[in-house]
């Protein structure tokens, strides 16, 4: 009998947890740590309700793109604090109570505001756009001390384009070679990708100042010989003709982004 009301009572709480489990309620979620810093779920759709209410356009940013976006903050924002840069509390303070006031004559009332937000109170609100302003203003800043002390000499940069693309390469799938024309000048004489150490990073096509390098809409590699995948400069500009519409429209499409 003991043994049967002990069974029983096991079965009762085993019942009652699983019934727990099927009613839980996912409220948010890590997505990454760095450092002190912690990024939300809910720190993605904050970000696209802030975009929103600012006028931005979402209809080509991904959720991807975003994350990368916070994560590149969040990783600015924690060595700021590392190297102590302070901001100004003051300023962001008084920014935050012009953008707050400006985003509620746009969108109609402070109660629309809130309501679009979701938030409980006015002060809830505030205290949101606050952080996000410091933290911003943080990563900003650590950003402008990375760089400041940074010098470029001409000759770099010139050094720096006559290795473009090949130096960019990581996976070496490009090959590239020159000869001297009559005026002094340079000329590609071998411009070869090899197709089956090519990653598709597009750091060639991010490189090349004038579009000549462009990844296509082709998505069907499959080939008979590892031959028919090694691409010369001949074959990729027969691609180039064959494709020229499509990577045209693509090109001015992308221009927005650069």
């Amino acid at each position: 009998m003991i043994r049967y009301t002990i069974i029983c009572l096991l079965f009762f709480i085993s019942n009652t947890i699983i019934s727990q489990d099927t009613n839980r309620v996912k409220i948010d979620g890590v997505a990454a740590v760095i450092g002190d810093f912690v990024v939300l779920e809910s720190d993605i759709d904050k970000q696209f309700t802030q975009l929103k209410v600012s006028g931005v356009s979402t209809k080509d940013i991904t959720r991807c793109q975003i994350f990368g976006k916070l994560l590149e903050d969040k990783l600015y924002q924690h060595h700021a604090v590392q190297d102590s840069i302070e901001v100004n509390n003051a300023e962001i303070q008084s920014y935050v109570d012009q953008q707050i006031d400006m985003f509620a004559q746009q969108i109609g009332s402070m109660d629309k505001l809130i309501k679009y937000y979701n938030k409980s109170s006015e002060q809830e609100l505030r205290t949101e756009m606050f952080d996000l302003n410091k933290n911003s203003e943080l990563a900003k800043k650590m950003q402008e001390s990375i760089i400041q002390d940074i010098e470029v000499t001409p000759e770099e940069v010139r050094q720096f384009f006559k290795l473009i693309p090949k130096a960019v390469c990581p996976a070496q799938a490009i090959t590239i070679e020159s000869a001297e024309r009559e005026d002094g000048s340079r000329k590609t004489t071998r411009y070869d990708i090899d197709m089956m150490k090519c990653i598709y990073c597009g750091l060639c096509e991010e490189a090349c100042l004038v579009d000549a390098i462009v990844q296509g809409p082709n998505f069907e590699f499959s080939t008979e010989t590892r031959e028919e995948l090694y691409y010369t400069k001949e074959k990729l500009l027969d691609n180039g003709d064959r494709w020229e519409n499509i990577l045209d429209a693509n090109i001015k499409a992308d221009n927005i982004h650069r």
